[in-house]
């Protein structure tokens, strides 16, 4: 499959727009994408515009939203009995190192 292409394709699209943007790669950027990856278009356009996964997304992304998740990455370390420290973008190893021997 090209998963893995596709996948590093949006992140690297995304990355041109600069750090700490919020801004959403469009829908004709992520079909150039797949036909640039050789993927057949038709299909792939059928499948993208039919929102054939969008419950599944949204679904997740209030699952995210309701977890406190604000952005990515999102890393939770803790217990439910000592309770959850978030760790939101990218973080210093130092912040992990921290977290971790929380809970140790």
């Amino acid at each position: 499959g090209k998963f893995w292409e596709f996948h590093d394709m949006i992140y690297n699209e995304q990355n041109k727009q600069g750090a700490g943007t919020v801004e959403y790669i469009g829908a004709d950027a992520v079909k150039k994408i797949a036909v640039s990856l050789g993927l057949d278009a038709a299909k792939f356009n059928s499948c993208f515009d039919s929102g054939k996964y969008k419950d599944e997304v949204n679904k997740d992304m209030a699952a995210g939203s309701t977890a406190g998740v604000s952005g990515t990455p999102t890393f939770f370390i803790g217990s439910e009995k000592k309770g959850y420290v978030a760790l939101v973008g990218a973080q210093p190893y130092a912040a992990f190192q921290t977290a971790l021997d929380a809970e140790l």
